[in-house]
């Protein structure tokens, strides 16, 4: 006995040591697949140059190569997570991994731009179903708040090393063989995360996610449209009949959009999760810091290349500083966030990324590569402390049941945000070439006949091998100035936009969001969800504290010396503090904290103010149970473990909703009596059962606010189950039941066909599944009920075995007589 009990706890940490590795294995195939669309954004980038010289292809149709890809993934990154929730986040995260192996394939084999253009729309599409289902992925496997946090930093700073990989890999290719063969790099990538999805990433749902069709084309039409605008605006004016009609179609899309998404039941994005003050800024200031990193890097490749004319592999190699300083920040992001909270963290980063930015507008042909390698340092450094944190706040500022819609609306912005860095970038630099290059070719004496032609040769990428040597000087020499000219702009708009946003990050977002954790501390038979601890909360004490404002003798930022005492309500001891708040973060201003001890003897009270934040004082170090309570909201109780500091401690009351409903007959509308009812959570526990009387009503009262399933039966109908969300007020339900096709007989047997007892009876269906067994009574009958209409074999045996097909037509009885033959009779 005593070697068992040894043995237990050994096996248990073995298992849960199992357990994590596999975690963190599946984090490093969900970012093995992440990064390999990342890679597509910079190799293609970088051998925009070769291409065009290749294929002879204009200015506007380079800007669509390289931003395809990206208004693809933007366009479909949120229905791809979405069908994710319903069909498999692992088995759509293997379909855009295939996905972007087959069109990447496609451009390689490619011989034209449309085999390149139709590649990179295949690759588009493979990499909106990787991106929100490899977060969902990351987000599903880890739940505590800390290690996700981590989790998720270490998934976003992944996308860098793609970014990073993507042009050093293409230069290396390039020197030995054709633009071709460096789209095989994708190929191979993707294969290898085909072959180790299956084994190390577990299947994961949201059972009650449905698609959104007008949702999925309105969002697709608001995004193509504008993006549309965007490039054939630069290239024919902004003020052009199709520019003008795409940014129109985008507007009238967009309004659309968030009607329609406010009206359904079953929306692609809730709005209602805009209304977290915290979630709403961080993709916004994703969506800015996603366009900054995508434009900075998309110029200064084109700036290496173009106006310092390096090669491909060495402006991948001179990308590093870049790339490497968004890495290793992103790494410290997360620590960083934990101990000065993610407002500092953000604000540095801002200001970071912005300074990089601003500084690149002195660039010119001239600038030493030194101060190039500092500047783009800084912006990489400054990108890392923004994107990951901001990708964490989004999805840990929700509820835990909404994290898969809150990873694909994150992505959505980030997404559209580098769609526009790649297309605003591209148009920019287009545009701003061909008009300035006309002014510097004539400068350096060419007459502005000529000019208008090179400019030309030059934006449709024609070769200047047959012009002189030095024609070919004065072009590149021009090219260069006027190159610098449209780079000063493409890197001030990112530059201002990253200002502006990480000042809206100081001022609007949570400086320590959270979200309910996976495993809640249960006392009795309630539950609570912890959220992470606010460090700047305004405190309402208790007893005499004034309501809304710091309890005496405390503050949240120090507590005295040893941060261990402060007095409260005339207490010596420890501050417990936080929020109350409801599933949607929404201060809850009308809460009671009880603090008792575990022998149930009442410690401290404290009532919150309108911002929901509470104080109260434990007497000493040790364990204690935290009562919280408010009218019309589900009451909670939490084991708080106090020690010599300050315990930050939020509380997540989920509002007390309620169903009620009336089941009917399908058919002719009468209530159905005697129908039992019963409410299961999603891990399939039964909650609540009901039957209903001559009305047909039930009413289940005090449900939690979340995702139930009811499931509902009657004699002579059929079993329904319905998947319902309730909210934070009485949901109304009705079932329609149909009615259920009845089928008796005998069993006869022998030559007097005497009823035959104790003969099994088996009902098959069209499908060969087993519908039912029947054992025969005394008299030889049987029954089935509740049997859908179709097509039926049925078998009766107990000598030798008969077996014959009927049809069910509809509801009512069907009799089905059987004579079984025996040799001896």
């Amino acid at each position: 006995m005593a070697s068992h009990a040894a043995e237990a706890p050994a096996a248990r940490a073995t298992a849960d040591t199992q357990q994590a590795r596999r975690r963190w294995i599946g984090l490093l195939v969900a970012c093995l697949g992440q990064m390999v669309m990342f890679v597509n954004i910079t190799q293609t980038t970088a051998i925009l140059t070769p291409i065009q010289q290749d294929l002879h292809v204009p200015g506007s149709t380079l800007v669509w190569m390289a931003s395809l890809y990206s208004v693809m993934v933007a366009s479909f990154v949120l229905s791809a997570g979405t069908v994710g929730d319903i069909v498999g986040r692992r088995r759509i995260f293997a379909l855009g991994a295939f996905l972007l192996g087959g069109g990447s394939l496609a451009v390689s084999l490619s011989s034209g731009s449309a085999g390149v253009l139709a590649g990179e729309a295949i690759m588009g599409l493979g990499g909106a179903a990787v991106l929100p289902n490899s977060l969902s992925i990351v987000t599903h496997l880890f739940t505590d708040a800390h290690e996700r946090t981590r989790a998720v930093g270490i998934w976003a700073a992944v996308s860098g090393i793609g970014l990073g990989a993507g042009p050093i890999a293409a230069g290396l290719i390039l020197e030995r063989y054709s633009w071709h063969a460096v789209f095989i790099v994708n190929v191979v990538l993707a294969a290898v995360v085909l072959l180790l999805t299956p084994r190390f990433v577990a299947e994961s749902r949201h059972p009650g996610r449905h698609l959104d069709p007008p949702g999925l084309v309105l969002g697709v039409a608001a995004i193509g449209a504008l993006n549309y605008g965007v490039i054939d605006g630069g290239h024919s004016g902004f003020g052009s009949a199709r520019a003008v009609g795409a940014f129109v179609v985008a507007a009238l899309a967009l309004v659309a959009l968030v009607v329609v998404e406010a009206r359904t039941r079953t929306p692609m994005l809730k709005l209602r999760l805009f209304r977290i003050r915290s979630f709403a800024t961080a993709n916004v200031v994703a969506l800015i810091a996603q366009y900054g990193f995508v434009a900075t890097a998309f110029t200064q490749v084109l700036y290496l290349e173009r106006v310092r004319h390096e090669t491909i592999l060495r402006s991948g190699l001179l990308l590093l500083p870049l790339m490497l300083a968004y890495v290793v920040f992103s790494f410290v992001a997360a620590p960083l966030a934990r101990a000065i909270g993610f407002k500092a963290t953000l604000g540095i980063g801002a200001l970071l990324a912005a300074a990089g930015n601003l500084l690149m507008i002195d660039q010119d042909p001239s600038t030493s590569l030194a101060t190039t390698g500092v500047l783009m340092a800084m912006f990489g450094a400054g990108a890392g402390l923004i994107l990951p944190p901001v990708t964490a706040v989004s999805v840990i500022s929700v509820p835990h049941a909404d994290g898969g819609m809150a990873s694909g609306t994150v992505n959505l912005f980030r997404q559209v945000g580098g769609t526009l860095g790649a297309t605003v970038t591209g148009t920019i630099l287009t545009s701003g070439l061909t008009s300035r290059l006309p002014d510097q070719l004539t400068d350096r004496g060419l007459p502005p006949s000529v000019a208008e032609k090179l400019t030309a040769a030059v934006s449709s990428g024609a070769p200047a091998s047959r012009a002189s040597r030095a024609l070919r000087e004065t072009i590149t020499a021009a090219v260069g100035e006027a190159f610098s000219g449209a780079l000063h702009l493409a890197v001030l708009i990112p530059g201002a936009a990253i200002l502006a946003g990480g000042a809206a990050a100081v001022l609007l977002i949570r400086n320590r969001p959270g979200q309910p954790v996976a495993s809640p501390v249960a006392t009795g038979s309630t539950q609570v969800a912890v959220r992470e601890p606010d460090p700047e909360p305004q405190l309402v004490g208790a007893g005499t504290a004034a309501v809304g404002q710091p309890a005496a003798g405390y503050t949240a930022a120090h507590s005295g010396p040893s941060g261990g005492e402060a007095p409260l309500n005339g207490m010596i001891g420890t501050v417990v503090h936080g929020f109350v708040r409801d599933g949607t973060g929404t201060a809850v201003g009308a809460a009671t904290l009880t603090l008792i001890s575990l022998q149930g003897t009442q410690l401290g009270r404290a009532h919150v103010g309108p911002d929901g934040g509470y104080a109260l004082t434990a007497p000493a170090g040790g364990s204690y149970v935290l009562i919280t309570a408010a009218d019309g909201r589900q009451p909670q109780a939490s084991t708080l473990v106090v020690g010599e500091e300050p315990l930050g401690h939020d509380v997540v009351l989920s509002g007390a909703g309620g169903l009620t409903g009336v089941v009917r007959d399908a058919d002719g509308g009468k209530p159905v009596a005697e129908a039992m009812v019963v409410v299961t959570d999603v891990r399939g526990e039964v909650l609540a059962t009901h039957t209903t009387g001559e009305s047909g009503a039930f009413t289940f009262d005090e449900l939690v606010a979340g995702t139930f399933t009811v499931a509902v039966s009657a004699a002579a109908h059929r079993p329904v189950a319905l998947p319902v969300e309730v909210g934070d007020h009485v949901t109304r339900l009705e079932v329609d039941l149909s009615r259920g096709a009845v089928l008796r007989g005998t069993v006869r047997a022998g030559a007097g066909r005497r009823p035959l007892p104790d003969a099994r009876v088996t009902l098959v269906d069209a499908a060969g599944n087993v519908a039912g067994t029947a054992i025969t009574d005394d008299d030889g009958s049987y029954a089935f009920t509740d049997l859908d209409s179709g097509e039926y074999t049925v078998t009766a045996s107990g000598y030798a075995p008969v077996a014959t097909s009927l049809s069910l037509d509809g509801p009512g009885r069907s009799d089905h007589d059987m004579e079984l033959a025996h040799p001896d009779r």
